[in-house]
């Protein structure tokens, strides 16, 4: 249903689901099924095996929450595997948003993402050498652990800290007239909910 505000009415919906909707997740996964099989289809066997011998491994994995999906690989055909997900979506009369949808390039050089409030930072292993980002005992470990040509650093997006703390401004400067125990019942849920998403 959707709400008619010149009218005051709800107006039936023939298609989609409202956004935010209980059911939306359920409908996702359902069309999601067999999105990760099709995404590689027609590429090499070898793409598909996960080994770790020789060095770098040879791995895929799709992320998906709702119809919020990351794909991960380390291998060159990407017009193949997008031209796989769009023919799986079209199927479903859906289709993939090219403002939204972005294609990263980690061995290239430093990249990150953001998915759901986190941010996912690609760091080239000479960067880790140097210790620019991590201690230099951390960086020698992740050296010596790792074959792979950087490491995926994951951390809060910026953005949504940022957020988070103009958030908590604005509830502080708007409640001169609490008392601390009132404050801090009204502090608490959102200090706490935001720690629990992000440990």
């Amino acid at each position: 249903m959707i709400w008619d505000n010149q009218n005051s009415t709800y107006i039936p919906n023939i298609s989609g689901v409202p956004q935010g909707s209980v059911i939306g997740p359920l409908f996702s996964n359902i069309v999601l099924l067999g999105l990760y099989e099709r995404a590689y289809e027609g590429l090499p066997r070898a793409f598909k095996r996960t080994s770790s011998r020789g060095g770098i491994n040879v791995h895929n994995y799709m992320v998906a929450y709702c119809d919020d999906v990351v794909f991960v690989f380390n291998y060159g055909d990407t017009q193949q595997i997008m031209l796989n997900i769009k023919a799986y979506l079209a199927e479903r009369s859906l289709q993939v948003s090219d403002e939204k949808t972005k294609i990263f390039n980690f061995s290239i050089k430093r990249e990150f993402f953001t998915f759901l409030g986190y941010r996912f930072d690609y760091v080239p292993v000479a960067l880790l050498r140097r210790g620019t980002l991590i201690s230099r005992g951390d960086a020698l470990s992740a050296k010596r652990l790792t074959k792979e040509p950087g490491k995926v650093l994951v951390s809060i997006d910026k953005a949504v800290f940022d957020a988070h703390k103009t958030k908590l401004k604005v509830l502080i400067r708007g409640s001169y007239n609490l008392s601390v125990p009132q404050l801090i019942d009204l502090l608490n849920p959102i200090i706490i909910g935001f720690t629990n998403y992000f440990s």
